[in-house]
């Protein structure tokens, strides 16, 4: 994509059980598109290094281990919860 084109953004939401998660995962493979996968469990996932819906692990995968880098390591939960802030922050202009 050009640099100065905008990305087009399709923000999918559900209730539980709803299946927003599965169109976010069918969506994901094409080449082209970017899935994030379930942002709110963010902070579970960069504990546990969980697979990102590209199949990699978050400290393996092309997006996650630019953002997350910080927010992977081994800190307390204050420094932890400021690392995922400016990881999303960061996440969001690199996605968007």
């Amino acid at each position: 994509m050009p640099e100065n084109q905008m990305p087009k953004v399709i923000y999918i939401a559900g209730y539980g059980r709803s299946e927003s998660t599965l169109l976010d995962c069918i969506f994901a493979r094409k080449p082209r598109i970017f899935g994030s996968g379930e942002l709110t469990n963010i902070f579970d996932d960069r504990f546990h290094d969980r697979p990102c819906s590209c199949g990699e692990s978050l400290k393996s995968c092309e997006v996650w281990s630019r953002v997350l880098p910080d927010a992977t390591s081994d800190r307390n939960d204050l420094e932890l919860a400021k690392a995922t802030r400016r990881a999303v922050r960061l996440f969001m202009q690199i996605v968007l």
